[in-house]
């Protein structure tokens, strides 16, 4: 499992994130092992102009490009995007945003953009559940 966490946006860094995850997973796979990648969260931060233009979508875009297998949102994600942004940050993400402990407070429900848990089949055949 790799993961990261407190990106805060700092996307001059990504090119070196990118290469550590994926020369992992690369060297995993070689190994006949496989990787989970998860985000827990503050990934989006709006202190970047590309972040702070697209209102974290191109965020999103870069770590489409990694493969994650799930990311989490933190007080940023929550605190520094409006509802109707937060709503739509994930509609282009190629992987499930979990949380468990985040309900409209209008509706009592869990957004439509999250989910509470997955569960994955690996190689092997076993079942990971995985939530936060």
């Amino acid at each position: 499992m790799l993961h990261t966490n407190d990106i805060h946006s700092h996307l001059e860094n990504w090119p070196k994130v990118r290469h550590f995850i994926q020369s992992q997973q690369n060297q995993a796979r070689r190994q006949g092992h496989q990787t989970f990648v998860f985000d827990i969260g503050d990934a989006i931060d709006r202190q970047h102009a590309l972040t702070e233009a697209t209102l974290g979508q191109a965020n999103v875009k870069l770590m489409n490009e990694i493969g994650y297998t799930a990311a989490t949102v933190g007080n940023n994600e929550m605190l520094g995007l409006d509802h109707e942004a937060l709503n739509h940050l994930y509609d282009e993400a190629n992987y499930p945003i979990l949380v468990s402990n985040i309900l409209d407070a209008s509706t009592h429900q869990r957004p439509e953009w999250a989910d509470d848990y997955k569960i994955v089949t690996t190689k092997a055949g076993q079942k990971l559940r995985y939530l936060v």
